[in-house]
């Protein structure tokens, strides 16, 4: 499955990278620093912080998305549609009837709304 643009690529090389390029232009005193100082030691926690917070958004954005959502989400997100799943449903099985239901419900919209243009067109004629 093709990852949508609002999922982040995470990298801990790129996200410690730029919190020291942050931290030497507040202050250029850092700019001389070394593995094993301390500052580095911050650096590499609050990076790894980041990046466990950003994973966490990632998979808060995916749970909100009928290709990636599971379970519990999958659930949540179908109630969202006046859909339950059936006792024993796996999740493929779900999701794809879910999808149904959602495109067969656009569908229906669809000719509501060129119906509705029709009336009008009679009722102008």
């Amino acid at each position: 499955m093709e990852q949508p643009n609002i999922i982040e690529k995470l990298s801990f090389e790129e996200i410690f990278s730029r919190m020291k390029e942050e931290l030497v232009r507040r202050d250029e005193t850092f700019s001389g620093l070394v593995e094993s100082d301390p500052a580095m030691k911050v650096l590499e926690v609050a990076a790894w912080r980041e990046l466990l917070l950003r994973q966490r958004i990632n998979e808060a954005v995916k749970s909100n998305l009928l290709k990636f959502a599971m379970g519990e989400d999958l659930d949540n997100l179908a109630e969202f549609y006046g859909v339950e799943r059936e006792k024993g449903e796996d999740d493929e099985r779900f999701r794809k009837e879910l999808k149904q239901r959602y495109l067969a419900g656009e569908q229906e919209e669809i000719i509501g709304i060129m119906h509705c243009q029709q009336i009008r067109e009679l009722k102008m004629h």
